[in-house]
């Protein structure tokens, strides 16, 4: 099955997780994501203006975490995650078991 290596239109009734705002082609604030390796594209569940808010500020979050922390356990799962590469979320943005 191909139909999810292209893009496509937002499924009905989709609302953001986080604004509660539906997400549609005539309001301009669908996104998409693409997961690898099997580079199909996916619904994202925050309409467009949280996922620039997640690329603006994920990576800025992870550096402050690590400066601040007084948990060691805390300091220890932040390193081994490591930075974030990619815009993620786990609720909004997940990612599917064959990538």
């Amino acid at each position: 099955d191909d139909s999810s290596s292209k893009h496509g239109p937002p499924p009905e009734g989709l609302e953001c997780l986080a604004t509660m705002e539906d997400i549609t082609l005539e309001d301009g604030n669908y996104v998409e994501y693409q997961t690898y390796p099997s580079m199909q594209w996916h619904p994202a569940k925050y309409e467009e203006s949280v996922i620039l808010q997640l690329h603006q500020d994920q990576f800025s979050t992870f550096v402050n975490k690590v400066k601040t922390t007084d948990c060691q356990a805390e300091l220890r799962r932040l390193l081994a995650t490591g930075p974030p590469i990619y815009i993620s979320d786990k609720h909004a943005l997940p990612l599917p078991e064959n990538g």
